[in-house]
Order: C-alpha cells, then sequence, then structure tokens
C-alpha cells in the first residue's frame, strides 16, 4: 500500500469520524435549553456556609502539619496540600477556572430570576445549528452528485457493449460537474467551518462549563436539565480537531490525484 493508498484510507475514516460528530453537535443544538427562566434559581446554588472547615484541608511541611491550604512559597519549598477527610470531594479545592468575581455576577443575574439562561450565557445554539445543517446538506448533496456520476459512469461502461465507445460520450458533461462538486464543496466546507468555529467561540459555552466549577454552584443540579450543554462542549472540541485534520488529508488528497494525473 502507497503513501497516497495510506492517506486516502485515514481520510476516509476521519471524513466519517467527523460527520459522526457534526450529527451530534446538530442535534444538541436542535434545542436552545437556555431559552428559558429557572423555576427556583435559589435551589441551583448552595449556601456560602456550606464551606469544608481547614480542618478538612492541612498543608504538610516536613514532619510539620499546619491546617490551612498551603501557601505559594510553601508550596516552592516542597510542601504539599493533604486532606484529613479521605472522602472529600477534592474539586471543591481546585482553583476556580473563572475570576471569584464573574462567578459572582453569573450568580447574581441567575438569582434573580428574571432573565432567560440564554441572556445570561450567550451560547449562539441556533447559529452553530445552522452552520451544522449546513455541514451536513453540503456532504449530503456530495453524496447525492458523485452517486449520480458514478451510476452514468456504469451506465456508459454497460453501453460501450452494444453502441461501442461513443457510449462514453455520455459522461462528457460530468467532467466539469465533477470539478465544480470537488472544488466548491471543499471551498464551501471551509467557510462553513470556520463560521461555526466562530459562532461556538463567539458564544460562552466555555464560559457556562467553567462557571459550574465556582464555588457556590449546585452542579449536579444544572446538569439535570443542562448536561448536554457540557457533551456540547466535549463533542465540538474532538469535532474542530477532526474537521481540521480532515481538511489537511482533503487538500494533501487533491494534491495527490493532481500529480497523479500530471
Amino acid at each position: 500500500m502507497g503513501l497516497s493508498d495510506c492517506i486516502q484510507f485515514i481520510y476516509l475514516g476521519i471524513s466519517i469520524a467527523s460527520l459522526v460528530y457534526i450529527c451530534k453537535i446538530y442535534t444538541l443544538t436542535s434545542n436552545d435549553l437556555f431559552d428559558t427562566k429557572l423555576e427556583n434559581p435559589g435551589t441551583y446554588f448552595v449556601s456560602s456556609v456550606q464551606t469544608f472547615s481547614k480542618m478538612d484541608k492541612q498543608c504538610k511541611c516536613g514532619e510539620e502539619i499546619v491546617n490551612d491550604f498551603c501557601t505559594e512559597e510553601q508550596i516552592l519549598s516542597g510542601c504539599v496540600d493533604i486532606y484529613s477527610n479521605q472522602n472529600l470531594d477534592k474539586q471543591k479545592f481546585l482553583r476556580f477556572l473563572l475570576e471569584e468575581s464573574q462567578c459572582k455576577s453569573y450568580e447574581t443575574q441567575i438569582k434573580a430570576g428574571d432573565k432567560k439562561l440564554n441572556e445570561v450565557f450567550k451560547l449562539n445554539i441556533s447559529g452553530i445549528h445552522e452552520m451544522a445543517t449546513g455541514l451536513i446538506a453540503l456532504v449530503v448533496i456530495s453524496f447525492a452528485v458523485l452517486a449520480l456520476i458514478l451510476f452514468l459512469s456504469c451506465g456508459a461502461m454497460c453501453g460501450t457493449l452494444c453502441c461501442g465507445e461513443s457510449a462514453m460520450l455520455i459522461l462528457v458533461p460530468c467532467i466539469p460537474v465533477m470539478i465544480i462538486v470537488g472544488f466548491g464543496s471543499g471551498i464551501t466546507n471551509l467557510v462553513l467551518f470556520i463560521i461555526l468555529c466562530v459562532r461556538y467561540y463567539g458564544g460562552d459555552t466555555g464560559a457556562y462549563v467553567e462557571f459550574l466549577e465556582c464555588k457556590n454552584v449546585n452542579r449536579a443540579k444544572f446538569n439535570e436539565k443542562f448536561k448536554d450543554i457540557e457533551q456540547l462542549k466535549s463533542d465540538f472540541t474532538v469535532f474542530m480537531v477532526l474537521h481540521i485534520i480532515y481538511l489537511v488529508l482533503n487538500f494533501c488528497s487533491s494534491g495527490s490525484s493532481s500529480q497523479k494525473k500530471e
């Protein structure tokens, strides 16, 4: 198997995987889950008094143990954080990805109850869904055109048995169509992908997922209704990586085909 065949094989696998994930994104964005106001928004947060005591977190410096987190200076000198309660959720003590002021701002807006969640977190769900629809439609159209050309090719080959090589002339009009589909679909795919990324990263999906790590947030309560948002972030990351590889391999595949023709 030559290098070109390997590229084509990998290209096919990446294409299928990319299509699977864009379909997942399409499904996850079919409805804007945040187009709603929360009932009893206070239940989505825990009381600030429900914090862990300093006895649950300790700093060990050699043989000495202090009942508090290690300072940066202590960590640099070799001290480590330890937990007296082994069942403690250690994620509670991780540094929050959002600044505390941002956490408080989101919490205040949600607790007020006068805004829909998509006014607090602008996820651009409809825009993402539109681009996902466009990418899927592009695949379907390209596949339909190529299937039609394949069908005509088979018909022309069968026609040569009774009509000679003149039957192959039926494929002549297909040549510009193949060029347009090949070149046009590639450019359109790239444009739609760029717009999709701009709309996704221009939204607050990442900020919402980071918000769930804020200290007063009842993550389990949010996930009861909005777990698909975290899934969207995960699936989009995988899709983006796959699709970038797909575009690179598509370019390599096109270049390889051009060299063969020469």
